[in-house]
């Protein structure tokens, strides 16, 4: 907490190679090795509520883009990729890791393959950053600019080390063939389904720095489900890509996004999803990423197949940017095609970010715009149908800076999305509308019980382009957020909204907001205790007005993790909603069980009920790492919708039905040459 002082506890940490790999050991020492937190062994858990290490590899030693390492003192490990202003722990790369707590304190010893990272073909010197986090202390080290501005994910303060030698990447081919074996049962109409669905990936490496990739027949059944999430707002919401083929190098494709935007040109979730929601089968699909020279180069492009009416789709995506000054960025994207219908869109954009962490000396300064503009050809069948439908040409820009440091925080945003824009392989809330933002936050440390005090400041203003008239205007007032030397939090926060509706919005079944302005002010207070204890949790409860009424919420989670082999979380969210055109409440709860038999072996099963959807979802998901790269699933999709039975001659009884269940088991195996 105390920037520059000598961390309590020592850490060594050795590295080592051979031809084939590359070898990291930390050496943890703890003054009281009873106090270490070590409660958690699945692979990619959040490791955060026990004692870790993280580091960064920065293989091309270009400050721009890296691996992400982390194992905590429990076994658990994780990983993912960094890119500028990009970071997913989505990525799964194949690597070992063994852990030991002892007298002394905990160790952890890893081994790269040197064929599951791509580099420069001279490996004369990677980038390197390496973290320790001591739970029991709240305590944070760092080995390279140890310094609140620059955490371990900043590339750019990263070290240097020199002396690996070059490293056997073997002929670069990765062979991943997988078997996926699926039944289900529709249990009400007693109907029975099942395939099986045999399919690989490949990845050859062209050059050590240039990949291409191959996949036939794409299964993502092992591929975690969605959080449910209650929308009580009039625009679609953001879900996040989890499935690997797009995941791997998915920092290169990265396009305009930033810590506060979901407004992505090029979202790769957009694949594999057909217009009415459901999946949308992967015939096959390739792409080329890697990096020639300072160029940064993502090609992609996906087969879909015929669903929901539409037909056999071609979607292509290309991306390139050229490192340019220190540590910025200038590029260009295109995307071509439309998985949702019988048309055809176009995308083509440029972009530049720029970043510095000398500004004053030791301050990071960021800045950023883009231009993306589309061409959207509706289908034959549709012009046929409507004469009136024609091409349809759209714009979007937006110019962004930010001085992310501490004790002080600011950003300042401005964006312009034209009704026309439509990034059919993108992701865009709203249209037709001009967005100013900016954020102020200040966090001073008071030392002591209190480690730091939050206040803070957003405006987001949000207006139509054809009449000029404000749609939306938020603001969120943060008088106070505590948190303190425990990791212990408390604070509160006051937001007046405008809204403003051009058009009627449902916002339930039944309950139908009209045209018209809506001020209103809310109130929300929020507590949640630190990770580190084997109990914790999060409370959040708001009060105030909301469009023409009012609305009453409560949420929070609670976690229990009584030691390394079971951890149980339960999270619960209730609005009860008050306005003249109607009452309604709603409520969503999930529960969720892991069990951690080893660090290779997991069981996980997460139910969630929502009263919007009216249903119940069960998805029990055993994963088996017989060795890195080598997978077995187990899973299990049970549905059970829920309603009154309103036929019944007897009582009005909760029942359930239309009961659907699915089971897949899927094998897949790695083969390295």
């Amino acid at each position: 907490p105390v920037e520059g002082a000598p961390p309590s506890e020592r850490t060594i940490v050795y590295l080592m190679c051979d031809a084939e790999n590359l070898y990291i050991r930390f050496q943890c020492f703890d003054s009281q090795p009873d106090e270490i937190r070590s409660t958690l062994r699945t692979r990619d858990v959040r490791t955060d509520p026990d004692d870790n290490v993280e580091f960064i590899l920065d293989t091309f030693h270009d400050k721009r883009n890296a691996y992400f390492f982390q194992v905590s003192a429990g076994g658990a490990k994780g990983d993912g990729l960094i890119g500028p202003n990009f970071f997913t722990k989505d990525w799964d790369g194949i690597w070992d890791v063994s852990v030991a707590i002892n007298d002394e304190g905990w160790a952890a010893e890893l081994s790269i393959p040197a064929k599951t990272i791509s580099m420069g073909s001279t490996h004369e010197s990677f980038g390197l950053n390496l973290q320790r986090e001591i739970k029991r202390t709240n305590e944070r080290i760092q080995w390279s600019s140890p310094k609140r501005n620059t955490r371990v994910f900043t590339i750019a303060a990263a070290g240097t080390i020199t002396g690996v030698g070059t490293l056997d990447q073997g002929i670069g081919l990765d062979i991943k063939p997988f078997l996926a074996v699926r039944g289900s049962r529709h249990w009400q109409d007693r109907e029975w389904g099942g395939d099986v669905e045999p399919g690989f990936d490949a990845v050859y490496k062209i050059t050590p720095s240039l990949s291409a990739t191959l996949t036939v027949n794409t299964d993502f059944a092992e591929t975690e489900v969605d959080d449910r999430i209650v929308n009580l707002t009039r625009f679609s919401t953001f879900f996040p890509e989890k499935r690997d083929f797009f995941l791997e190098d998915a920092s290169i494709f990265n396009f305009g996004r930033s810590r506060y935007s979901q407004f992505l040109p090029f979202f790769s979730r957009r694949i594999g999803l057909a217009s009415d929601g459901t999946p949308a089968p992967i015939i096959a699909g390739g792409k080329i990423t890697g990096r020639i020279g300072d160029l940064n180069i993502g090609i992609l492009d996906v087969l879909q197949d015929e669903a929901a009416g539409v037909g056999l789709k071609n979607l292509a995506v290309v991306r390139a940017y050229l490192n340019v000054l220190e540590e910025s960025t200038v590029g260009v994207l295109m995307t071509y095609g439309d998985p949702r219908t019988d048309g055809d869109n176009v995308l083509g954009g440029v972009d530049f970010e720029y970043r510095t962490r000398k500004l004053f000396g030791d301050k990071v300064l960021r800045a950023g715009a883009f231009l993306v503009g589309t061409h959207d050809k509706p289908a034959r069948e549709d012009i046929l149908a409507d004469p009136d439908l024609s091409d349809e040409f759209g714009y979007a820009y937006r110019v962004r800076i930010q001085y992310p440091n501490d004790p002080i925080q600011a950003t300042l945003r401005y964006r312009e999305v034209s009704e026309e824009y439509r990034p059919d392989l993108g992701f865009v809330r709203r249209r037709g509308v001009r967005d100013l933002l900016s954020r102020f936050e200040y966090q001073p440390r008071i030392g002591g019980t209190v480690r730091q005090i939050k206040f803070g400041v957003d405006t987001n203003l949000i207006w139509r382009i054809d009449d000029g008239d404000i749609e939306t205007a938020e603001f969120e007032l943060t008088p106070f957020e505590v948190e303190l030397e425990s990791g212990d939090k408390f604070g509160v926060e006051i937001a007046p909204t405008i809204e403003r509706l051009v058009e009627d919005f449902e916002i339930f079944d039944g309950v139908t907001m009209p045209v018209g302005q809506y001020d209103f002010t809310r109130f929300k207070v929020m507590v949640e205790t630190a990770d580190k204890r084997a109990v914790s949790g999060k409370l959040e409860a708001g009060v105030g007005g909301f469009f023409s009424g009012w609305r009453r919420e409560i949420g929070g989670e609670i976690n229990w993790r009584p030691g390394g082999w079971f951890r149980l979380s339960a999270e619960a969210e209730y609005n009860d909603i008050e306005l003249p055109e109607g009452h309604f409440d709603t409520s969503l709860v999930a529960l969720s069980l892991i069990f951690d038999f080893s660090p290779t072996l997991s069981w996980s099963v997460l139910a969630q009920w929502d009263d919007i959807s009216d249903s119940i979802g069960i998805n029990s998901r055993v994963r088996w790492i017989i060795e890195p790269g080598n997978e077995l699933f187990f899973v299990v999709n049970h549905r059970m919708a829920t309603a009154e039975d309103l036929d019944a001659p007897q009582d009005r009884n909760f029942r359930l039905r239309h009961i659907e269940t699915e089971v897949t088991v899927k094998l897949a195996w790695t083969f390295r040459f």
